[in-house]
């Protein structure tokens, strides 16, 4: 089973940071790898603009706040939606 790395998972977090300009101290966590028993990492932003999971990777309008563009993943990784504050990421299966 392919993982998602430590420094892949910040690089996302980081992404997400800039992406929304985070305010330093309330931007997104990355949880502890054994933080739950799903596969990938999970990234937690309680203090994010509304719907600012619906917009991550894709881009798109949130309900309140200007046009959000499309986050570059790093290679090998997508996104998947959990909730209104978080997002797990996870490695692409080979096929």
């Amino acid at each position: 089973m392919t993982t998602v790395t430590d420094k892949v998972a910040e690089q996302v977090r980081d992404l997400i940071a800039t992406t929304f300009a985070a305010q330093p101290g309330y931007g997104p966590q990355l949880m502890d790898a054994d933080w739950d028993d799903s596969p990938g990492r999970v990234v937690m932003w309680e203090y994010g603009p509304n719907g600012w999971t619906y917009t991550v990777p894709f881009g798109g309008e949130l309900e309140y706040g200007p046009a959000v563009p499309e986050l570059r993943l790093p290679a090998g990784v997508w996104i998947d939606r959990i909730n209104h504050y978080s997002v797990r990421v996870l490695a692409l299966s080979a096929s």
